[in-house]
């Protein structure tokens, strides 16, 4: 069985990630609903974004 979480989110104009997480199973599954804020923290040499991200409730 596997074990995944699926996120939902989008970029604000501040540039932050504002989240939650809409399914999960497994060791997820308690955090659905989860709301969560995240921050820029960096960038990877292939354009991807790196967020340090918090519970936001």
């Amino acid at each position: 069985m596997a074990i995944w979480p699926f996120f939902f989110g989008e970029i604000t104009p501040q540039l932050e990630y504002v989240g939650s997480l809409t399914a999960g199973s497994g060791k997820y599954e308690q955090y659905v609903g989860q709301e969560f804020v995240g921050t820029v923290t960096g960038m990877l040499n292939t354009g991807q974004q790196m967020y340090h991200v918090v519970a936001a409730n």
